[in-house]
């Protein structure tokens, strides 16, 4: 039996659940001060030293016609969207982080003459993705490391001032991209959300894996600093949306970040990091935990990859590495899933600067940005993780008899197997969700109420969508994003949604566009949405007649909480 330990985080520390990356893993297809960091100095130096500050704008030559926005590095052109509004694609906010610039802090783009079109999406950022859900699961390398890029979706380029709306995806930060797609439909396109609601729409791409966060000590730069680029990635694109957003028709003074699975985690990150202090004006956490490496870990992880490579000297090594092709690098990597339970090699670590401490401890001690946060998962998150017939009691209980006494017989008391897979596998789907998700949200959610006064909410979505698919997975990781983004009707179950699957669209949407425009979801009608108090864990159930609840699985969080070792095999 192996157990680790995450120092520094409290609970589940070491436990890779294949649902923290499962919407990226290829199996579906608040400051005043926007240019300054946390200590008052310019942001754009904060963001690695070496780049040049945003601050020397572009001569920009303002051509006229439909379609142009201005940013400071120049004009762009977008596209009408099908519907009605703007869409701007695959907009550059850094210089491509290549050659030297590999492992580097992001840089402003470089200055470019006339309207630059927009109207295709960006590349991907390099990866290699796994289908884990295909028979058999395939794999394939994809992207590009030129792809430090953003989408913007507009009703229009006036000055009515919209809330700003800003996505992270998910993937395990392995994988995935803006323009993922699953069932047949763009899961992320922000066309629908932003027509719907009259808001400004953005997604971000950012560099994932080893290429976002390799930690080596010999790519340190001037400062000192080395990872957590992908991190940077966001920050500097969330600083392009405080400067530039309002040429689109939206608020910089308005900005809800959020995002899902390993995008909902980044959130966490940038709520905790001194980096992003006074670059967004809420936070929204869909199914992403707070899960962080040591700085021993990331860079034992980051030398065992470079010997890998073939860069085991460390005098040469960062020559080495920025020496290989993208295909060299990623050629070490290995499955990440196996039995529902991920090992994500490359992730967010305490680094002293962009994270000075694990993201809970920053929370409970109050050196966060105070900002208003709501977090939430999903009834079903690993089911998509665990097929039907693929786990047996025998195998669940064995799961359980992994931990220390007394604990196998309290999981199995509150996660009972059964004797049928059918039982099993709902008693696995079960445990892995509160563990790594339920319980997770949670506890952030008491470490926040600890350390600000700004309010904090907890939401459960349990909404499945028609037919046999919500039979058979419930609500799985993910599936909000359908109803958020208004995707859904894109699908291949567009002629099975229901009456009730619009009530949880307009749902969704309403909430989560008050919540940017106010700090507060609340709006007229329906159940009144609490704020976060940890005597009574208050939550708003997420379903087509969606109700106030307080107390969520609580028995199962006394349990899981105290846990700091997961046994992994």
């Amino acid at each position: 039996m192996t157990k680790r330990t995450v120092d520094g985080e409290v609970g589940f520390g070491g436990w890779r659940v294949a649902a923290l990356a499962a919407a990226g893993l290829g199996m579906w297809g608040c400051g005043d001060d926007s240019t300054s960091g946390p200590d008052g100095g310019d942001a754009d130096v904060a963001d690695g030293g070496d780049g040049e500050a945003a601050d020397a704008a572009c001569p920009v030559d303002v051509p006229g016609g439909h379609g142009i926005a201005v940013t400071e590095f120049g004009a762009v052109q977008g596209a009408d969207s099908e519907g009605g509004g703007l869409e701007f694609l695959g907009v550059p906010y850094a210089r491509p982080p290549v050659g030297e610039l590999r492992w580097r802090a992001p840089q402003d783009p470089d200055c470019w003459e006339g309207a630059r079109p927009a109207i295709e999406w960006g590349e991907a950022c390099l990866q290699r993705s796994y289908d884990i859900t295909a028979s058999p699961p395939t794999m394939e390398d994809l992207g590009s490391e030129d792809c430090l890029s953003l989408n913007v979706w507009t009703p229009d380029i006036d000055d009515a001032a919209r809330p700003v709306l800003v996505f992270i995806h998910g993937g395990g930060n392995q994988q995935g991209s803006a323009r993922d797609e699953a069932m047949g439909a763009l899961m992320y396109e922000g066309r629908f959300l932003s027509q719907t609601e009259d808001v400004v729409v953005v997604s971000i791409q950012y560099r994932l894996g080893l290429f976002g966060f390799l930690a080596d000590p010999s790519l340190e730069d001037a400062d000192g600093h080395a990872g957590n680029y992908g991190l940077l990635d966001q920050t500097h694109a969330l600083r392009w949306v405080r400067r530039n957003i309002e040429a689109f028709g939206g608020d910089p003074e308005r900005v809800l970040v959020f995002g899902q699975s390993a995008g909902g985690l980044d959130v966490c990150m940038l709520v905790a990091s001194p980096l992003a202090a006074g670059l967004f004006d809420a936070a929204l956490i869909q199914s992403g935990g707070c899960i962080v490496l040591t700085e021993a870990e990331a860079q034992a992880r980051s030398e065992e990859w470079a010997t890998a490579v073939g860069c085991a000297d460390a005098a040469g090594r960062a020559t080495c590495l920025r020496a290989l092709d993208g295909a060299a690098l990623l050629g070490p990597i290995e499955s990440p899933e196996l039995d529902g339970i991920t090992n994500l090699k490359f992730i967010p670590y305490v680094d002293g600067w962009v994270l000075p401490s694990a993201p809970v401890e920053s929370f409970r001690a109050g050196t966060h940005n105070h900002v208003p946060v709501i977090i939430g998962t999903n009834s079903d998150e690993v089911s998509l993780m665990v097929p039907e017939g693929s786990v047996t009691p025998a195998e669940v209980t064995a799961f359980f008899e992994r931990f220390a006494d007394p604990l196998p017989a309290r999981l199995a008391e509150l996660y009972p197997p059964g004797t049928t897979p059918e039982s099993a596998r709902a008693a696995y789907i079960q445990a892995l969700g509160d563990g790594q998700f339920t319980c997770q949200a949670r506890m952030i959610s008491r470490a926040l109420v600890e350390g600000q006064t700004e309010p904090v909410r907890r939401y459960y979505f349990t909404h499945r969508v028609p037919g046999d698919l919500g039979a058979s997975l419930g609500a799985f990781h993910g599936i909000e994003n359908f109803y958020l983004f208004r995707t859904a009707e894109s699908t291949l179950l567009a002629v099975l949604l229901t009456d009730d699957d619009r009530l949880v669209e307009d749902a969704l949407g309403g909430w989560w566009t008050r919540f940017a425009a106010t700090g507060d979801p609340n709006g007229t009608g329906g159940p009144s949405w609490p704020v976060y108090e940890t005597a009574t864990d208050p939550y708003l159930e997420i379903a087509p007649e969606a109700v106030t609840g307080a107390g969520l699985h609580t028995e199962a969080c006394d349990l899981w909480e105290p846990i700091s070792e997961i046994p992994t095999e």
